[in-house]
């Protein structure tokens, strides 16, 4: 099992983006769907809140948003900013017009999915961030599970460590390739984001046929 660090990861986003000519809408709405299906088949929720940033990361939550509406499923989403990027703002528009309960705090659901921060996130959660991550933090406590989209909020993507609050996830969803800041954690699934392994090959790393048989491998 090969771990690539923020710096390797960002790149070959860069690199799928720009030269492969990759969509990031392409990505997110597959890391949406799937995180759905993950969510859906293991634990069967009646109802799940979503905790979303403002940037890709955000965006892919809310993909996950709609996917589970669709399913039945009752959805709740808290933001974290006022204001969110282009991708968050575009799903926001679909997720009201189907009238999507925005609501203003975490409320008791069977599952919190943490779509806050991302695998680029460095530093300390602060403000409204960090009260989200605490709050999730306490009713986990009370048994509701959390999963994270990517790297668990407030972790740093090549440590693993953090330097303040961060999301005790109960699973991550890890996009595309393994972190080095994972590779310790527990319940890591690698998810298919149709990202082409000549991306990889274009550092010097050989990633391997991961997904042969399915779409969200557990590696950890």
């Amino acid at each position: 099992m090969i771990y690539l660090t923020f710096e390797q990861v960002k790149k070959a986003n860069k690199i799928a983006t720009r030269h492969y000519k990759i969509l990031t809408e392409q990505i997110l709405e597959l890391a949406g769907k799937e995180l759905s299906d993950f969510v859906y088949n293991k634990f069967k929720p009646k109802k799940v809140l979503i905790m979303y940033g403002k940037w890709d990361n955000g965006a892919g939550g809310l993909v996950c948003a709609r996917h589970l509406i669709n399913r039945g499923v009752k959805v709740m989403i808290v933001k974290a900013s006022r204001r969110g990027g282009k991708f968050v703002r575009r799903r926001l528009k679909t997720l009201r017009r189907i009238g999507v309960n925005e609501v203003n705090d975490i409320e008791k659901a069977d599952v919190i999915i943490d779509a806050l921060l991302g695998y680029d996130f460095k530093g300390i959660p602060k403000r409204r961030y960090l009260e989200l991550i605490e709050r999730a933090n306490s009713f986990k406590s009370r048994g509701m599970k959390i999963v994270s989209l990517d790297v668990p909020s407030g972790i740093n993507t090549s440590t693993g460590e953090s330097a303040g609050s961060y999301i005790r996830a109960d699973y991550i969803l890890t996009l595309g390739v393994p972190k080095k800041g994972l590779e310790n954690k527990k319940n890591v699934y690698l998810v298919n984001i149709g990202i082409p392994n000549e991306v990889y090959n274009s550092l010097g790393v050989n990633i391997g046929n991961y997904f042969k048989d399915s779409d969200i491998v557990k590696i950890s």
